[in-house]
């Protein structure tokens, strides 16, 4: 699990705490330094399965809300259909 501070990372609302994992890695975003030391000493016990386990992550830190979780899907390259460019025009 790497903790890394991102104040605008897109992975969670701007001052919140973005968890992610696939396998066995995971990544945490904070807005601030003094989150990462916070967040990064809390989950260090953690697994990353339950580094993104609600239940988990509210025995060690304090949770007012949480978001997800969301799910990752891939599509192959036959089945992609890109949308068709449009021009708007404003005047």
């Amino acid at each position: 699990m790497n903790v890394v501070v991102s104040p605008e990372s897109g992975l969670c609302p701007a001052g919140w705490v973005g968890m992610v994992a696939l396998g066995e890695s995971a990544i945490v975003t904070v807005p601030t330094e003094n989150a990462a030391v916070i967040v990064r000493d809390a989950l260090a016990g953690l697994s990353a399965e339950a580094v993104v386990d609600g239940t988990s992550v509210r025995e060690v830190l304090p949770v007012a809300r949480v978001l997800g979780p969301a799910a990752l899907s891939y599509v192959s390259l036959e089945g992609f259909r890109p949308v068709a460019a449009r021009v708007l025009w404003v005047e």
